[in-house]
């Protein structure tokens, strides 16, 4: 972005991140505690299932034999759904406001070429 202000000073370029939903925010906190106390129990063996009265799963039992795994997986795929949640994929360029009005909402991979359109109108 300097480079561009020192080879085009008269280009104004302002960006701004938008937040995901609330929702989708308040998903992936619960995700990421989640995670956590899910490799402890994980780690400690501690059966959260019998708490509640019920027996517990293949998968949990899978998961008691073979811990590493269990945590690498849960760790990689919470991770995997907390970012797809706080992942918008929106943005917003704007050249010139002034001059030629904002771009909004451009696909990443065409802002090079929005750029160069802009600088021989």
């Amino acid at each position: 972005m300097r480079v561009i202000s020192q080879r085009y000073p008269d280009i104004r370029i302002e960006g701004e991140n938008y937040l995901p939903q609330p929702i989708y925010r308040h998903i992936a906190s619960f995700l990421s505690v989640f995670k956590l106390v899910l490799i402890g129990l994980i780690i400690v063996g501690k059966d959260p299932f019998a708490f509640f009265g019920m027996q517990a799963p293949s998968i949990w039992q899978w998961g008691q034999e073979n811990k590493v795994y269990a945590c690498m997986m849960v760790f990689f795929l919470s991770n995997m759904i907390e970012n797809q949640c706080m992942s918008t994929g929106a943005f917003e360029i704007t050249l010139n406001a002034g001059n030629s009005g904002p771009l909004q909402f451009v696909d990443p991979s065409l802002v090079p070429l929005y750029f160069a359109a802009s600088l021989y109108h």
